[in-house]
């Protein structure tokens, strides 16, 4: 299990670095061969937000099995209980 590399998904579902040169985000067929190379060489994490538009949409439909999902979340009220900040994730 390679536990120091992260796949990070911004040009999955925005224009972000490369795909912002392409004036579009990978392809779906694109993002599959990805995760299959990240399965051949045992790369197990993936790094996503809400905010990269479609990449979470993208990741699930093209097979995102066997994989640790790191996401982040909006800033969270701090000063609420533990259920009402459970709340919000919840209704993220």
């Amino acid at each position: 299990l390679n536990k120091r590399i992260i796949l990070g998904t911004a040009q999955f579902g925005s224009l972000y670095g490369v795909a912002n040169k392409n004036k579009a985000s990978i392809s779906k067929k694109d993002c599959i061969k990805i995760l299959n190379f990240c399965k051949k060489n045992k790369i197990r994490h993936i790094e996503t937000a809400r905010n990269y538009n479609n990449s979470e949409k993208k990741l699930g439909e093209s097979g995102i099995h066997n994989f640790n999902i790191i996401t982040k979340i909006p800033k969270l009220n701090l000063r609420l209980s533990n259920f009402k900040i459970a709340k919000q994730i919840k209704n993220y």
